[in-house]
């Protein structure tokens, strides 16, 4: 038997979720996008990490494989909040820990997919006390290995 290898985007979003909730505990993990004011307090709080698919290409080419083994684009949206009190770097603090936790998670992976961290932006201190961040990621089948 083969690798796992997710296709329908769908199914890859709730693969995502799935193991995000579990890496990411202590955060709330969401596949609905939401303004700061529509999050609970205890949520923001917490830090809000939503998944929101931008789409799919870079199929295969291979014949009998036409529209298969494509790469989803995925914005992975980090919503937080400290108390008023908190410092601009105590924003931008925040933030990168929240950052720092993703990408250990990215690379903790999910079986039948693999994953390219494109970029991340940030707030650059703009919105105290809130933080933000911005990933862009892409989901894929699994790399393969030659040997």
């Amino acid at each position: 038997m083969g690798p796992i290898v997710l296709e329908r985007m769908d199914d890859r979003l709730d693969a995502i979720e799935t193991a995000f909730v579990t890496a990411l505990s202590t955060r709330i993990i969401k596949r609905e996008l939401m303004h700061f004011d529509d999050h609970e307090e205890a949520e923001i709080n917490a830090g809000v990490l939503m998944i929101a698919s931008q789409g799919e290409g870079n199929y295969s080419e291979s014949l009998g494989m036409v529209a298969k083994e494509g790469t989803q684009r995925l914005l992975l949206i980090g919503h937080l909040k400290l108390a008023e009190a908190a410092s601009s770097l105590d924003v931008e603090n925040a933030e990168i820990d929240f950052i720092e936790e993703l990408k250990a998670a990215l690379r903790l992976g999910v079986d039948g997919l693999s994953f390219s961290l494109k970029n991340v932006e940030q707030s650059a201190q703009l919105d105290k006390p809130y933080g933000w961040f911005v990933a862009s990621v892409d989901a894929g089948p699994p790399l393969q290995n030659s040997y």
